[in-house]
C-alpha cells in the first residue's frame, strides 16, 4: 500500500516517485511514505489536507518582532561605534604629543669613520641589608620587572633570586645604567 503514494523528491524534485529510493539522486523518501499514511487531519476550514507537501507556507513574523529585531541591530551598531570610538580614544591618549623627527642625513664626499665604541668598566652594586632584585631593578632599571636583567648578567643568581648575600657585588644591567 505505501508504494501507491505518489510523490516528488525533496531533494532534486523528481516526479511521481513510486518506489522509497529516488532514481535520479537516491533520497529515502520511506519517512514522507509512513508520514502520509497517517489518518488525514481536518483545518480549521474543514477541508481536508490531502498531501503533505501542498501544505500552505504562511508563517509571516508578526511586525512587531521585525521592529524588536531592528531595535536590537541598531544597539549592536551604536555600541560597537561606541566601542570602537573608546579604543581609538585611548590609543591617541597614549601617543606623545610631540614625535621627534629625524633629521635628514648630508651627503659629504668625505669617507664616514665611525668611532670605536669604548667599552666601560661594568658598574656594580655591592647589597645592603634588605637588599632584593625587585628593590634593586626599581632603583635603578624604573621597572620592578627588570630583575629578570639582574640574573642574565649575574649568573650566580640563578636559582637563588630571593637569597642576595650582604656584601656581595652584583653587576648592573646595561639597559639600567643612568637612569
Amino acid at each position: 500500500m505505501t508504494e501507491s503514494i505518489k510523490l516528488n523528491c525533496p531533494v532534486c524534485g523528481y516526479q511521481d516517485l513510486q518506489k522509497n529510493i529516488c532514481p535520479n539522486c537516491d533520497t529515502d523518501v520511506s519517512l514522507l511514505r509512513s508520514l502520509l499514511e497517517l489518518p488525514i487531519l481536518q483545518a480549521a476550514s474543514d477541508t481536508p489536507i490531502e498531501n503533505i507537501q501542498n501544505v500552505p507556507k504562511e508563517s509571516k513574523p508578526p511586525k512587531i518582532w521585525l521592529l524588536v529585531l531592528l531595535g536590537i541591530a541598531i544597539g549592536f551598531a551604536i555600541g560597537g561605534w561606541t566601542g570602537y570610538s573608546l579604543f581609538q580614544s585611548t590609543l591617541i591618549s597614549q601617543i606623545p604629543e610631540k614625535v621627534a623627527q629625524p633629521t635628514p642625513l648630508a651627503i659629504t664626499s668625505s669617507p664616514i669613520v665611525t668611532p670605536s665604541p669604548k667599552t666601560l668598566p661594568p658598574q656594580t652594586y655591592t647589597v645592603q641589608t634588605g637588599d632584593a632584585l625587585e628593590s634593586l631593578s626599581i632603583r635603578f632599571c624604573g621597572n620592578d620587572l627588570a630583575w629578570r636583567d639582574w640574573i642574565n648578567v649575574n649568573p650566580s643568581l640563578v636559582g637563588r633570586q630571593n637569597e642576595l648575600e650582604v656584601g656581595e657585588n652584583l653587576t648592573i644591567p646595561d639597559n639600567c645604567k643612568g637612569k
